[in-house]
């Protein structure tokens, strides 16, 4: 147990490995996040339903794509976080669907990336440029 808790204290990766890594993904932030939100170049609104509350809030693509932060962090577990409010991290999983296939095959479903985004985070950091948001 001690172990664990002293792996989680410190980072995944060396200073010098997660410099490189944030490096990497600072030069490809934006064109993550506009793969993310927006890949194809249609898309002019983001919409998005806060179910506990059964909210619809509506914002336009360009806002959100001008606006929304693009500075890359490693996380403690190995984490790439983009601004405050975008997560990029391996997807995980036990592998139940995929017994046939080895657990360090990189076409092993556990092993895929997950791009997340942190609702509450994000509906904070574009309040200005919600267009209009109802109760459903």
């Amino acid at each position: 147990m001690d172990r664990i808790r002293s792996i989680s204290r410190n980072f995944l990766f060396s200073g010098e490995i997660k410099d490189k890594w944030r490096e990497i993904f600072q030069g490809l932030s934006k064109e993550i996040l506009h793969w993310a939100f927006s890949y194809k170049q249609s898309r002019e609104i983001l919409v998005i339903y806060e179910r506990d509350e059964s909210i619809m809030s509506i914002y336009p693509m360009k806002a959100v794509m001008k606006n929304i932060g693009s500075q890359v962090e490693i996380t403690v577990r190995g984490n790439i976080t983009i601004g405050n409010s975008v997560v990029i991290q391996r997807k995980g999983g036990n592998g139940v669907h995929a017994a046939h296939i080895r657990k360090d095959d990189p076409k092993h479903p556990g092993n895929d990336v997950q791009v997340k985004l942190k609702m509450l985070e994000f509906m904070d950091e574009m309040r200005g440029s919600l267009l209009i948001s109802y109760k459903i």
